[in-house]
């Protein structure tokens, strides 16, 4: 089992080389031609040789590109059971929707932001990654709905040693996917990765921080030995998670 991390404009994507099968994680709006591109320019694999695309929540930068790769791969494609429910996460977190706008507005004042999300250097590197253009048709993307709900404890169809493990807190449809034999994990936004910190910091964006602090609990008796973030640097180690906790830190990526 091999975890690539492909590096898009909005976000990391992952491919998941299992054997002949291979699984895609978290796909970015518009981000779906990176992908491609990395399968067939780099791993020279058959796009169609992927089998199933999961995302870690319903963000246009994890989630807007997933429709796009399954209909282009013929893939099956799976969300959390929450992602694109307004009611489910309304019900269990009231006030994540303010507490949300209220921390994204205070990440998107700080000059850093601008630099990692808008800086015209940082966008001109990314898009010389190689891009495999493919004509998509709308009507085949909007008709093209999930084959799969994922719920706490799933595990992944297809890749049955990858767990789904509910992480809120991001969102409270955010999700990790765990790796148990190889103590892998792919963390989305829950977990993001410093290289200037040089260790795995915590969201600056949240909707919940008491529930991202059971989120990060539990993610601490799983105990991970590789976590693979929804932005930012991949980490390997023992004790990744140690220092994490408590208000959560500005992440400087």
């Amino acid at each position: 089992m091999q975890v690539h991390q492909v590096r898009t404009p909005l976000s990391n994507s992952y491919v998941v080389e299992a054997g002949d099968a291979l699984l895609v994680v978290d796909v970015g709006f518009r981000c779906h031609e990176y992908v491609l591109g990395f399968l067939t320019e780099r791993l020279r694999r058959d796009p169609e040789e992927v089998e199933l695309i999961v995302c870690t929540h319903d963000d246009a930068d994890h989630m807007g590109g997933v429709r796009h790769l399954a209909v282009a791969c013929r893939a099956a494609f799976a969300l959390p059971y929450a992602s694109r429910s307004p009611v489910r996460k309304y019900t269990n977190d009231p006030a994540g929707w303010l507490v949300r706008a209220s921390t994204s507005l205070l990440e998107a004042a700080r000059p850093r932001a601008w630099k990692m999300y808008v800086s015209p250097a940082r966008r001109a590197r990314v898009r010389k990654r190689v891009r495999t253009r493919v004509e998509v048709e709308p009507d085949a993307v909007e008709g093209f709905g999930p084959d799969y709900r994922l719920m706490d404890g799933h595990l992944l169809p297809g890749f049955e040693q990858w767990e789904v493990v509910h992480t809120p807190g991001h969102t409270w449809d955010s999700c990790c996917f765990f790796h148990a034999e190889s103590r892998c994990l792919i963390s989305g936004d829950t977990l993001l990765g410093s290289r200037l910190k040089e260790r795995l910091v915590l969201p600056a964006v949240y909707s919940n921080r008491r529930q991202l602090r059971r989120s990060l609990q539990r993610l601490r008796e799983l105990d991970p030995y590789a976590v693979h973030p929804g932005h930012g640097s991949s980490f390997h180690g023992e004790d990744l998670l140690t220092g994490l906790g408590g208000p959560p830190p500005t992440a400087r990526r």
